[in-house]
């Protein structure tokens, strides 16, 4: 099991929103002073869905990792099932609370099967970015709702991430090590 880069991923998952919320900011100021022959504006724009499409890909990687991570037999979905079900339109609000808060449970419950002694997940934390993820579309509060859950909830669950599965790796790197020993 290879560990996962937390500098990799933790850094895209706040450098990016950091990036896209000062742009929130710039693009009115650029907006109301530009020149109309000016494609700095345009150039601006065009970033955002750049960004936003980095995002993603690095999510679904790290999604799928951390499915790979805990398949022994036991868990409820497979790496590819959990990112791809993502991508169907509609019954992605439901596969979303599987594929990211069921990880966190099957995640504390392959800790147990398998006798690691590791920290478990924060499901509720999980849980959390789900909810928000799907509330975002709510009228006035869903631009407060989606940035608080890029910039505070999605870091934070990230880091979670990274460390639980390099604790799988390392268990599991110690565990073939004393076999070798034996």
């Amino acid at each position: 099991m290879k560990k996962l880069s937390k500098v990799f991923y933790l850094g895209s998952a706040v450098a990016v929103p950091i990036i896209l919320m000062m742009m929130a900011i710039l693009i009115p100021v650029f907006y109301r002073a530009r020149d109309p022959d000016d494609r700095s504006f345009m150039n601006l724009m065009a970033l955002i869905p750049v960004l936003l499409l980095y995002l993603a890909v690095v999510t679904c990687i790290l999604f799928y990792r951390m499915w790979a991570a805990i398949q022994d037999g036991h868990a409820r979905t497979s790496p590819g099932k959990a990112v791809g079900f993502l991508f169907i339109p509609f019954f992605n609000l439901y596969w979303a609370f599987q594929a990211i808060w069921g990880f966190a449970q099957d995640y504390n419950l392959y800790l147990d099967r398998q006798g690691i002694d590791a920290k478990k997940l924060p499901e509720g934390l999980f849980l959390t970015y789900v909810i928000l993820c799907l509330t975002t579309w709510v009228p006035v509060i869903g631009p407060v709702l989606f940035a608080a859950n890029l910039m505070f909830v999605l870091p934070v669950m990230v880091s979670k991430i990274c460390d639980a599965i390099n604790a799988l790796a390392y268990a599991h790197q110690g565990a073939a090590t004393a076999f070798d020993a034996a």
